[in-house]
């Protein structure tokens, strides 16, 4: 026993290997002999670690559960971590004709194989095909979207099959959205037929209206503008969408007209495509809606779009609406956001205003948001405004600033992080102090350091920050 101890002394390194072993052996036992009910914390953990050692054990577990809930937490384990490990058992399990797996685990098996995998393979491609017309609703429709995830000629023409053998509404539907993730050309004679007969059922109409957009031909162009104009304001609003599949020169200015159509989701419609198109052209129309616009869904949607275009003077924009106190506050906090992820250095003079203007309000939104978007902002340039957070009388406000220094590594504030970690009593204060000093490498004990009892603080209340 000794002689262990006297090991671990001479390596500084041995306890951390052997508390590594402990946590692996623990993860296998679970593995081999827990519960169902055990694995999903243990697939959080090793998912976390990034270990891959005991990939084996998971896969065997899959194949040998018959819990429902355990094979999805699995998949999606694999699927996570982008690992083809689980190929061989997914597949075996969606080509068994003798057991179909419930929605759930039907719908993560097919996306795996589909995303993960890439497996276009002939045999999936009958099953799906089975399933499309034998399964339950859900279930025949994640197997009509894993066909057009496929993406083959065979699979564009086993998708224009089922649309004449099903007679299902839903799954019609789910056909012509696949057909437009096929991006195959094939399809557009059935897509503009549909899109365009008045007489056809509207969701049919929507979703082959949008696929025309996701297949993106010019010669679908002329009939997308012209479903603009139907008085089927849900039928403009998936027009509006697919046009922001194409590219600004051809539908930038049919977009900006879009903003004044006199139903909302068509406006939040074209500020999403104005703002994936980075439109500068289009910023005085856009900050007009994030203005004055009657909804405040479509403003928000007008802001992200400002964002989203990031130019000086959609930023500049931003700004005006951040430091508006007659905006809604909700728009506020949102423009403050995009400036945030933007850059926050660049617009640091801004946040020094808005806290200072903030800072005595009690229970400010703004400014526990800007506290909470500069905590993810790991930028060691930004230590005044992080040191500002610290100091302020709310535990939640003090608790984003620790958290930034701790992310930024500012080893400048390591006394000032300890002194917390003194004055405040075992709780969420403390627990942050600690936590931030540990990410720079600091392993502080505020009981053995701290030669004067600690104090209460009022603000210390058990909680997690925002």
């Amino acid at each position: 026993m000794a002689a262990v101890v006297v090991l671990g002394l001479m390596n500084p390194y041995a306890g951390a290997l052997a508390q590594e072993r402990s946590l692996y052996e623990a993860w296998e036992e679970t593995l081999l002999f827990g519960i169902d009910s055990e694995i999903g914390a243990v697939l959080d953990q090793i998912a976390q670690s990034g270990d891959d050692r005991l990939d084996d054990l998971i896969v065997e577990r899959f194949a040998t559960s018959r819990n429902e809930r355990l094979r999805v937490l699995i998949v999606e384990h694999f699927s996570a971590r982008e690992s083809t490990a689980l190929h061989a058992s997914v597949r075996t399990l969606l080509l068994d004709d003798e057991m179909t797996p419930g929605d759930e685990l039907m719908r993560v098996s097919a996306t795996y194989l589909s995303r993960v995998v890439e497996d276009h393979s002939g045999e999936l491609l009958a099953r799906y095909e089975q399933i499309a017309e034998r399964g339950s609703l859900l279930a025949s429709t994640i197997a009509i979207d894993a066909i057009g995830r496929n993406g083959s000629e065979a699979a564009v023409r086993l998708l224009l099959d089922l649309y004449e053998r099903l007679r299902g509404t839903d799954q019609r539907a789910a056909v012509l959205r696949a057909l437009g993730r096929t991006g195959s050309e094939q399809a557009l004679p059935l897509l503009s037929m549909v899109a365009a007969d008045d007489f056809e059922e509207s969701a049919l109409r929507h979703y082959a209206a949008e696929s025309l957009g996701r297949i993106g031909s010019p010669e679908s162009l002329t009939l997308l503008t012209t479903l603009l104009g139907s008085s089927d304001s849900l039928l403009r609003a998936y027009a509006t969408l697919a046009l922001g599949f194409y590219g600004e020169e051809e539908s930038g200015e049919l977009l900006e007209q879009a903003l004044r159509d006199s139903f909302w989701r068509v406006r939040v419609a074209a500020l999403q495509a104005l703002g994936e198109q980075r439109r500068d052209a289009a910023v005085r129309a856009i900050d007009y809606v994030a203005r004055r616009d009657p909804e405040g869904t479509v403003r928000q949607a007008a802001i992200r779009s400002l964002g989203s275009i990031a130019t000086p003077e959609s930023s500049g924009r931003l700004r005006e609406i951040a430091r508006n106190e007659r905006s809604a506050e909700a728009e506020r906090i949102l423009a403050v956001e995009q400036l945030v992820r933007a850059g926050a250095l660049e617009n640091r003079e801004l946040l020094v205003e808005l806290m200072a203007a903030e800072w005595n309000r009690e229970g400010s939104r703004l400014l526990d948001a800007i506290g909470r978007f500069l905590s993810e902002e790991a930028d060691g340039r930004l230590d005044d405004l992080y040191g500002r957070l610290i100091t302020h009388p709310n535990h939640i406000i003090r608790i984003y600033g620790m958290r930034a220094v701790g992310e930024a590594g500012i080893r400048s504030r390591i006394e000032q992080l300890k002194e917390i970690a003194r004055v405040n009593p075992p709780g969420i204060v403390r627990r942050t102090a600690l936590a931030s000093l540990r990410s720079m490498g600091i392993d502080f004990d505020p009981e053995a350091d701290d030669p004067q009892p600690a104090r209460p603080d009022a603000e210390d209340e058990e909680g997690g920050a925002r």
